[in-house]
């Protein structure tokens, strides 16, 4: 009976520290995912698709949360972000939008797959697209791109 009790309460006690690891480790993941984001944001290919904000000097970069949603704190300098849903994308009239397909990330690497959708016709109910792929490298506590594709979709 004894040993049964040490047992319980060691399996209690390594519960406790793992719901005390994971808060952090999903704080660090999404610290992670948002410099990330930042980084295929800043990419020089794209900043010329960026809908200029009416009224401001800033440019608009908006990203769906579907099917990656991101995290929100999520900043570029003279950029406005914005994050929203595919139902409220539907109903706004925005000019340009991200969508994250897949943002993989190990402990010092990180893979970024996903489109830019700009220059949308009613009439044909068509976009152009712009395929993002890229490959980061963390050194220390900042990611790096150390391979990015950035393309037209035909």
């Amino acid at each position: 009976m004894k040993e049964k009790a040490k047992i319980l309460t060691m399996a209690f006690a390594g519960l406790l520290l793992l719901a005390m690891f994971l808060p952090q480790q999903t704080m660090a993941q999404k610290g992670n995912q948002s410099q990330i984001v930042e980084k295929i944001i800043n990419l020089p290919d794209l900043q010329q698709f960026y809908p200029v904000v009416p009224g401001d000097n800033a440019k608009q970069v908006t990203i769906v949360q579907f099917p990656v949603a991101v995290p929100s704190d999520i900043s570029a300098p003279g950029k406005t972000i914005v994050l929203t849903d595919r139902e409220n994308l539907q109903r706004s009239a925005t000019n340009g939008y991200f969508m994250f397909r897949s943002i993989e990330v190990n402990q010092n690497t990180a893979k970024v797959v996903g489109h830019y959708f700009y220059n949308y016709n009613s009439a044909t109910n068509k976009s152009e697209i712009i395929a993002i792929t890229a490959d980061l490298q963390k050194t220390g506590s900042e990611w790096m791109i150390v391979n990015a594709n950035v393309k037209g979709v035909e």
